[in-house]
């Protein structure tokens, strides 16, 4: 009865162990999203800002931000780390899950099994087309193992890796239910999952002992028996490995014991520097190690050396690469792959880990050495004097790829002439190449020009944009600041005679959006747009404004748009443009749309209602009026306006953006029931039509006259948002040029439209 008790007292320990390990997992990818949308901010608002002491306040900020993050997720880390130890310490002293199934087994051996790699699962599956393939789900528990031979420490081995990665399995089954392949995974899988869970299988139409069979008269499948003595045979193919560094101290012996190797010092030569280096080779090797060797060596490293630097020219944000890699603490050697690079700079590339990565080497304590999933690694690049045979990277790219993209180089060839003719039009475009040598240039500019091409015009865009300032600011007396660089591009406008901003903008490039798919790596982020005095609101300017970026975008070839919409009007405005959001911002906003709701939807700016009014501001704690007729400004802070109630307030107030208004004289709007109802529906009948539109378009509401008031007080009052157009996407692209009128701005400038 005790024992009975303590047992289940264990596996009730075990089980809640788990539950907060799950925990655990979920905080880290929550504080992961975090970090990834901080590093993004920070790319494409903070380290665009010129003024280095306004950058630099903001920097504090975001890095306090950085490390409180990093700070939470070292503190779940090492719990996460610690509890996993129990769970599968305890796990080792408990009979696992899936010894109950064993009698359902066909008592195979381990040796009588077919051994299919992972990526061998669909060519195996192809070879029984004309039998008869099924793909379906089935229970965990449903499937049954055709052996009755499992390694525990194999089993605990995938336990660990799924505790850090959801299993995405997909096991062979015989039509009789049997699993042919796979059975360690499948017990690790059963030991961390509801036993009923469902699982994607390939089911085989033929009973299992006949599939067994004919599984193992295929060339690419492989028998092992279930300590896989074939592999601790194969030790010797890894001597050659210590020749280049990837072998460690604690296996050299096993080497020289299975191989018989011995150390031979020789010096070897690199880039023209003599250091000494130990070769381990066959006793009867011993002499043969000689110059023509080394020289084979440093060929290598040279060729290695070049390949690379073609790469240096090409890599771009979103790339995979394989790379040689030097442990920043523990100094040793590793090979990693499909690494994805996450930032470029002019003598090293950051890579991310996609995954955790578990390796066999350990620190000087012990301890075992671990690439977590999300980890951030610098590789050099062949300008760096940390680059080595060692220490390198390498594309994976095609072949068509990279002619591409070498294709787009030439463009550096003219960039200086570009440079200068776009100072004598006013322009700042690529102004550091002034101060640059050639290989400082090709160093910051190859990458960029190797992912946009060189299609793409900024003295165009400019001389389009400014042609539709001129048109809306017309009569005043402008001056210009307008400035591109690699990072995104920037204008600001004010009246020459005032020195007064009348306008700003600010684009950012970008290379991902959490709003859309993964694979998009070539944006645009639209950080900033405001016209600073109201009487010059309206009038389309944002839209022509919006053509001629986009008139370039194409030409880009950018994938996406983005936009945080924060300021006053943004959440209304940005889905007028065609921006679109997620589903769960959008049933937030529908949760807005309650009868009784009430707001402002039009304030009136007395810049725009008044037409004798020149100019209204805030200095202060003062407003100001000045009017035409006028000589000096009219102070007009505690002018007084009587409501319907015989009440008195004060007249004048100022919004959030510091634009003067009457409060009594807005437009207001309150949502109806009929609204409510019409806008549930609406959003309804889209998502049954649309089931596989990954964002939702808000003008579903703004779009409809009858929504058009109660839809601005829903967006409003649902706040902020994040917005994003799919260029790829050609239903949202197409609606994002009606709704700017691009086509009309091409046929008003009589350009045409070449991409």
């Amino acid at each position: 009865m005790i024992k009975e008790i303590f047992t289940t007292v264990k596996k009730s320990l075990i089980k809640s162990e788990l539950d907060k390990l799950n925990s655990i997992k979920t905080e880290l990818e929550h504080l992961n999203s975090k970090e990834r949308y901080l590093h993004n901010h920070y790319e494409t608002h903070i380290a665009t800002i010129v003024k280095d002491d306004i950058r630099k306040a903001f920097e504090d900020a975001h890095f306090e931000d950085v490390a409180e993050i990093y700070k939470a997720k070292k503190q779940l880390r090492n719990e996460f780390d610690t509890l996993k130890i129990k769970y599968l310490s305890g796990l080792a002293d408990n009979k696992l899950k899936y010894n109950k199934y064993l009698s359902k087994s066909l008592g195979k051996k381990r040796i009588e099994m077919p051994q299919i790699t992972k990526s061998n699962i669909l060519t195996f599956a192809k070879n029984f087309d004309d039998i008869g393939v099924i793909d379906t789900e089935m229970k965990l528990n449903e499937i049954k193992p055709a052996q009755d031979e499992f390694n525990n420490d194999k089993v605990l081995h995938f336990i660990n890796e799924y505790l850090e990665n959801d299993p995405d399995n997909i096991y062979i089954v015989s039509q009789d239910g049997y699993l042919i392949d796979g059975h360690h995974r499948w017990a690790a899988e059963l030991q961390l999952m509801p036993e009923n869970k469902t699982v994607k299988v390939k089911q085989i139409n033929l009973p299992a002992e006949k599939l067994i069979e004919k599984a193992n008269e295929l060339k690419f499948t492989k028998q092992k028996d279930v300590d896989d003595k074939t592999f601790r045979k194969s030790i010797k193919i890894i001597a050659k490995a210590i020749e280049d560094g990837f072998i460690q101290d604690d296996l050299k012996e096993l080497i020289k014991g299975k191989a018989g190797l011995v150390p031979v010092r020789r010096i070897v030569v690199k880039n023209g520097v003599p250091f000494s280096q130990i070769f381990w080779v066959k006793p009867d090797k011993n002499t043969n190690i000689d110059d023509t060797t080394i020289k084979e060596n440093k060929l290598k490293n040279e060729k290695l050396f070049t390949r690379q630097q073609a790469d240096d020219r090409i890599a771009n944000v979103g790339d995979i690469v394989d790379a040689n890699y030097i442990g920043k603490n523990s100094k040793k050697h590793f090979q990693l792959k499909n690494l994805k690079i996450v930032k470029v700079k002019d003598d090293y590339i950051e890579v991310e880990v996609p995954k955790q990565i578990n390796t066999s080497l350990t620190y000087d304590d012990g301890m075992q050495i671990i690439f977590r999933k999300g980890a951030i690694l610098k590789i050099p690049k062949t300008t760096s004097p940390d680059w080595s045979s060692h220490y390198n990277y390498k594309l994976r790219i095609s072949d068509e790829e990279r002619q591409a993209r070498e294709r787009n180089l030439h463009f550096l060839e003219e960039i200086r002439d570009y440079v200068k003719e776009a100072k004598k039009k006013g322009y700042s475009i690529y102004a550091d190449v002034e101060n640059m040598t050639d290989a400082q240039i090709e160093a910051r500019y190859a990458p960029f020009f190797a992912k946009y091409g060189y299609k793409f015009d900024p003295i165009r865009m400019f001389d389009n944009a400014k042609k539709a300032i001129k048109e809306r600011f017309r009569g005043v007396n402008l001056k210009y600041n307008f400035v591109f660089t690699t990072n995104g591009f920037k204008i600001d406008v004010y009246d020459k005679d005032t020195n007064a901003h009348l306008m700003h903008t600010t684009r950012g490039f970008v290379s991902g959006d959490d709003l859309l798919p993964g694979d998009l790596n070539k944006g645009i982020y639209h950080s900033y747009f405001k016209i600073y005095q109201v009487k010059y609101w309206g009038g389309g300017l944002a839209k022509k404004l919006f053509s001629a970026y986009y008139h370039e975008y194409k030409r880009m070839g950018l994938q996406f748009m983005g936009v945080q919409a924060g300021l006053e009007s943004g959440p209304f405005v940005w889905p007028d443009y065609g921006f679109r959001g997620t589903y769960r911002k959008a049933e937030q906003v529908l949760d807005k749309f309650t009868p009784g709701a009430s707001r402002d939807i039009k304030k009136y700016y007395i810049e725009i209602q008044d037409s004798s009014v020149e100019r209204a501001w805030k200095d202060g704690n003062k407003i100001y009026i000045k009017y035409i007729d006028s000589e000096e400004p009219i102070n007009v802070t505690n002018e007084k306006i009587k409501r319907e109630d015989g009440t008195e307030v004060k007249k004048y107030d100022v919004d959030s953006q510091g634009f003067v208004h009457i409060p009594e004289y807005a437009t207001r709007h309150t949502i109806t029931e009929k609204e409510q109802r019409l806008a549930m529906s609406l959003y309804h009948q889209w998502r049954e039509k649309h089931p596989n539109e990954p964002l939702f378009p808000f003008t579903v509401w703004t779009g409809n006259p009858k929504l058009r008031n109660a839809s601005k007080v829903a967006l409003l009052n649902a706040g902020g948002a994040h917005y994003a157009v799919n260029l790829t996407h050609k239903p949202a692209r197409e609606d994002f040029e009606r709704r700017i009128k691009y086509k009309q701005w091409l046929k008003e400038n009589n350009i045409k439209d070449d991409m």
